[in-house]
């Protein structure tokens, strides 16, 4: 788990909202407070789709939105003259990008072995950090998908030109 705090919230918020830099992920959860307080549940509504419909959605990837389906939702409720008093969002790397960062980190896990991997993303009203996590199906002291994780956010950051500080 690495803590990261974003320097440049404007530039940030602009990739997070009105860029694709972001779009690599499912939306697990977003709870945003404005004049309101709105909670986005990203698991597909099954009852929503044909099971048709739903199996063809979820066949390959988890029961989440792909955070591009949702994101312009997240922006009409952020935008205006007045900055949320909060917001936080909770992201899950798509299958996928799982498959693709345990075979380039040679960890010892499977897909199957993996719940997810987690960027948090919270807004307090003045400041904003990421934080990392992972869960496991299955209890492992190795570390080091956790570790290859980590080290990925930092660089993926780094190269969407994110500016932070790790604490």
């Amino acid at each position: 788990m690495v803590h990261l705090k974003i320097l440049e919230i404007k530039p940030f918020m602009s990739k997070l909202l009105l860029q694709d830099v972001f779009d690599c992920f499912l939306l697990l959860e977003a709870s945003i407070s404005t004049g309101n307080i709105f909670t986005i549940d990203g698991h597909r509504n099954r009852d929503f789709y044909t099971k048709e419909e739903y199996e063809e959605l979820t066949a390959s990837e988890y029961a989440l939105t792909p955070w591009y389906q949702l994101r312009h939702y997240c922006y009409d409720i952020i935008k205006g003259s007045r900055t949320p008093s909060q917001f936080k969002l909770i992201f899950q790397l798509s299958l996928p990008d799982l498959e693709q960062l345990i075979q380039k980190a040679q960890v010892p896990f499977t897909v199957h072995d993996v719940n997810g991997l987690f960027l948090n993303i919270k807004y307090d009203g003045s400041s904003l950090s990421c934080i990392t996590g992972i869960s496991l199906r299955l209890f492992s002291l190795d570390k080091s998908l956790e570790h290859a994780w980590d080290q990925k956010i930092q660089l993926w950051f780094e190269h969407a030109g994110i500016v932070f500080d790790l604490l």
